[in-house]
């Protein structure tokens, strides 16, 4: 009997030890965090890329500060929090909680389908990347290759295209232009032919057009009639 109780006795502080090893305390999540990584099916975005930031601010009261901003606003919000367990469990001003988990330094919570990744420091955005000048005076035959995008640039912001999960590229002969694009699993390949005018490819017409221009520092470009989106493509070099 005394043996089978020092065996209990010698389980239940292993399991004591286990659960306090595991448990938030609240100098784990007091002061700043910073959204530092968005992560939606194939896409992990750094949000400053796109001219946006999240911060929370969890104070000793029970009170958390929410800031969001964009290029154009800011909202400033008010939470509670609390701690349970292993969890941080963060609930907005329309009552709608979301539960983080805390581990080497970083906060994750997800909603709607969506990770969130805080850090104690601002993420900061790559230098963007500034085009050169268009090329004149080429040949249809200049933009012959297979030409991978490198980077989106819309509404004034720049991302990397892998940052939202996509591979595009256009393998060009004379022409014939192939249009190869994955998201994911999915993987689409579309051939199409372009029309040679003014030192670009135009292929389609109208405002569904896509109009293809080479640059001075050799990177290719292509985008709608109107230039909202503009997408920077590299020259795949190929070796003997």
């Amino acid at each position: 009997m005394k043996r089978k109780s020092i065996a209990l006795l010698a389980l239940a502080l292993c399991l004591m030890c286990f659960s306090s090893a595991f448990a938030l305390e609240q100098a784990d999540v007091l002061g700043d965090w910073y959204l530092n990584t968005i992560v939606s099916g194939a896409a992990s975005i750094n949000p400053a890329t796109v001219g946006m930031s999240m911060s929370i601010s969890i104070k000793e009261d029970g009170t958390a500060s929410i800031l969001t901003s964009n290029a154009t606003d800011e909202l400033a919000e008010e939470a509670t929090w609390k701690i349970d367990g292993e969890t941080l469990v963060i609930t907005d001003s329309k009552d709608i909680p979301v539960t983080f988990t805390a581990k080497d330094g970083t906060l994750t919570g997800s909603q709607d389908g969506t990770e969130m990744f805080f850090g104690r420091e601002k993420p900061t955005a790559a230098d963007a990347y500034v085009p050169a000048a268009q090329k004149t005076g080429v040949a249809a035959e200049d933009f012959n290759g297979k030409w991978v995008t490198t980077i989106v640039e819309t509404v004034g912001m720049q991302m990397p295209i892998e940052t939202i999960g996509m591979n595009v590229s256009m393998d060009i002969n004379g022409l014939d232009v192939l249009y190869a694009f994955s998201l994911g699993e999915d993987t689409q390949e579309q051939k199409m032919t372009a029309v040679f005018q003014d030192d670009t490819l135009v292929i389609g017409s109208g405002d569904n057009s896509l109009i293809l221009k080479l640059l001075e520092d050799g990177k290719m470009t292509y985008s709608d009639p109107a230039g909202a989106t503009i997408f920077y493509c590299e020259k795949e070099i190929v070796t003997e």
